[in-house]
């Protein structure tokens, strides 16, 4: 057991290396494979996670928080209803070009964009830093649609805390990806912040994510007012980057990232004898990986799981949309 410190220390000491060289690089990045092998072997790679939306009027499309990767469901609590999911196809083929408002009673998937938020005026794209060496050596790359609507895809070095701009003018469409690279031996440490011409947020990018991706979805009805809906969903469990990170699997197993990540740098190092007995501890019938996977529960913050059932949009449902004071109750 131990944090992610603990374990960067423990295999410096093991592999008679110093903290702060190319070493320590090595051996975080074996940690962070260790831990998505662990997550990944007990199905654990996602955590429950409740996250609100507020809508704004006349707007139909809206991008998720960037922890999101799976939506479970969206409560309307005002109306206390779900709101279902349907298929792009279902949705052009019954609600395409509809212009009218009212609450929102389905929606789907419009895709993944590099922003929450579109830009609310065309112009250009800004990115800075919230610390201000995060400046020469590294970079942000953005794709969006520039003015004549083209795919443009710019490369900007940060300068710190100073906001650098694209040379180009965005469009009111959400960025297609946004990329943190940085030089080697260099990496960004603060949180990347991408705004739009007129100062707006559209991105906040913390320091362990190279490139966000934001669900982006659509409703119908187009809100006609504010709305604050509980999005439930699978969202990510980010990369062990900080001393003090705690991996998110039962503690009684957080050896298997010494083992699992010593057995891969440990021979870089000439100790091989040493990285053959964590691979055994780690891998070998009845080892400790093993033993997690017999006892550990998969997935402890399980709120409920849906078996063999049939969406509620179907076709074996009546194809109209749901009518107000029928199929849900009376609002303004």
């Amino acid at each position: 057991m131990g944090t992610y410190g603990a374990h960067v220390t423990e295999l410096l000491n093991l592999g008679s290396v110093p903290a702060g060289s190319d070493a320590e690089t090595m051996i975080k990045a074996a940690l962070n494979n260790a831990y998505r092998q662990v997550l990944g072997a007990s199905g654990q790679e996602m955590r429950h996670r409740e996250f609100s939306l507020t809508t704004v009027a006349d707007q139909a499309q809206y991008g998720l928080d960037m922890e999101i990767k799976a939506i479970l469901n969206i409560e309307d609590a005002a109306n206390r209803r779900q709101i279902p999911a349907m298929t792009k196809g279902e949705f052009d083929a019954r609600f395409a070009g509809r212009t009218e408002t009212n609450d929102p009673t389905q929606y789907y998937q419009v895709g993944i964009f590099g922003a929450e938020k579109a830009p609310a005026a065309a112009g250009a794209l800004t990115v800075e830093s919230s610390l201000a060496a995060d400046a020469t050596n590294m970079y942000v790359t953005l794709v969006y649609r520039d003015s004549n609507d083209t795919l443009t895809r710019e490369k900007l070095t940060l300068n710190g805390t100073t906001p650098v701009s694209t040379s180009g003018s965005a469009t009111t469409k959400a960025p297609e990806s946004i990329v943190k690279t940085a030089d080697s031996g260099f990496s960004i440490t603060g949180n990347i912040i991408v705004k739009d011409g007129s100062a707006n947020v559209i991105s906040r990018i913390p320091q362990w994510v190279d490139s966000p991706a934001y669900i982006w979805v659509e409703f119908d009805w187009i809100p006609s007012t504010a709305r604050t809906y509980t999005i439930r969903s699978r969202a990510v469990k980010p990369a062990l980057v900080y001393d003090e990170d705690w991996p998110e699997f039962d503690e009684n197993f957080h050896t298997l990232l010494t083992y699992i990540a010593g057995s891969q740098v440990l021979p870089v190092f000439g100790k091989q004898a040493v990285a053959d007995r964590f691979h055994a501890y780690a891998f070998n019938k009845g080892a400790l990986m093993d033993q997690y996977l017999a006892e550990g529960d998969p997935e402890p913050d399980l709120v409920f799981r849906f078996d063999n059932v049939t969406n509620a949009v179907s076709d074996r449902l009546p194809k109209r949309q749901p009518i107000i004071g029928i199929d849900f109750g009376l609002v303004s």
